[in-house]
């Protein structure tokens, strides 16, 4: 799903996405990642874009190539799926927001 804002002067464009999850077929995987393309590149360039929701991947912990994109504060282990984050998010110039600040882990 997409809404597009407008604020002040701004244009903002907001998708909630819903990724398939591990041990869904490869070609509905496929048909998620072609159809968020979609979305994302009917957006100006020039403006604002959040993506919001569960992708459902791990990027892991480590920036391992993605530095640009990765700010080095994941958890874990990257699976396949979160590669599949890394290279959607380099593909469109887009930053994964939460890696790049420390997450305190609640007891």
């Amino acid at each position: 799903m997409k809404i597009t804002l407008f604020i002040d002067k701004e244009t903002v464009h907001v998708i909630s996405a819903y990724a398939p999850q591990v041990g869904r077929s490869e070609e509905e995987k496929k048909s998620f990642w072609d159809s968020l393309d979609e979305l994302v590149r009917e957006c100006p360039p020039d403006q604002r874009l959040i993506i919001g929701g569960d992708l459902n991947g791990h990027i892991g912990a480590a920036t391992d190539g993605y530095a640009g994109v990765h700010g080095g504060f994941g958890f874990g282990v990257r699976n396949d799926e979160g590669r599949s984050i890394l290279e959607f998010t380099t593909a469109h110039d887009l930053v994964v927001a939460n890696s790049f600040f420390k997450k305190e882990m609640c007891t």
